[in-house]
């Protein structure tokens, strides 16, 4: 039996060009019709849709602490009263109460945002750096090294990571040892003129018997090309009054122990 169906290669140029356009155009048709089925077939994982982050999708908390208002917060506020200002006696008692205030608080303030919103002025409010309080890094007997990163940390925090975190600083009372003490002594200088709410500083500059380091110079170095007009009550060590209270023009209150 003769097959109709089956194709012979045409021997003339002409009509070889012809088949061969045919037979291309058709393989092409095959192709898209494989790959148009080969789309419908889907796993049952394909067929359900994504659901996107959008926010109507996103859970909203309606009720509890994210919910309260200021008057309620400040209740809860009262179980923490603030420390008293530093002055020219010892304070390590009052800092390390200052330290677990402000733990206390910076675990509230991350919450929630509303409860970031209304705590986070409380966390900042205060640069405590002095013997007797625990540090992250050392305890309660910290080397030379952690004391001074220890106060490099919280003016990088306040100036750096998060500079909005600036405008609420209103006490520094820090202690500075002889580690790198000169490039310490700068940079608070530096971060003080960021402060526009300080109004209270205690500084101290703790020397080692081991080594020689000339604090008084160090000190006018960092201090007399700054001015600190916002600054209320200076509280420094006999080394430094000098170099600090005369870049206070405005300080009501200057003591030197």
């Amino acid at each position: 039996m003769v097959n109709l169906r089956k194709r012979v290669k045409p021997s003339s140029d002409d009509d070889e060009d012809v088949w061969s356009a045919n037979v291309s155009t058709k393989k092409k048709q095959h192709a898209k019709k494989r790959k148009t089925l080969s789309r419908k077939v889907q796993t049952p994982d394909s067929k359900k849709p994504e659901v996107e982050n959008t926010p109507t999708t996103l859970l909203v908390n309606t009720s509890g602490l994210a919910t309260f208002p200021d008057e309620l917060l400040l209740e809860l506020m009262a179980h923490f009263p603030a420390v008293p200002l530093p002055d020219a006696r010892s304070s390590s008692y009052y800092s390390q109460a200052h330290v677990e205030r402000r733990e206390a608080l910076l675990s509230l303030s991350q919450s929630c945002s509303n409860l970031r919103r209304f705590f986070r002025p409380y966390v900042w409010q205060r640069i405590d750096v002095v013997s007797g309080m625990r540090f992250p890094q050392g305890g309660y007997y910290p080397s030379n090294r952690v004391f001074n990163l220890e106060l490099i940390r919280q003016l990088e925090i306040v100036t750096i990571r998060d500079p909005s975190l600036a405008e609420y600083v209103q006490v520094i009372n820090v202690e500075v040892t002889k580690y790198s003490g000169d490039a310490v002594l700068e940079e608070l200088a530096r971060c003080m003129t960021l402060f526009p709410q300080l109004h209270t500083v205690k500084l101290l500059t703790l020397n080692d018997s081991k080594w020689t380091w000339n604090i008084t110079a160090a000190s006018n170095k960092a201090f007399s090309k700054y001015s600190y007009p916002q600054v209320r009550t200076v509280i420094v060590a006999p080394a430094t009054p000098n170099a600090l209270i005369r870049s206070c023009p405005r300080a009501r209150k200057s003591y030197s122990y």
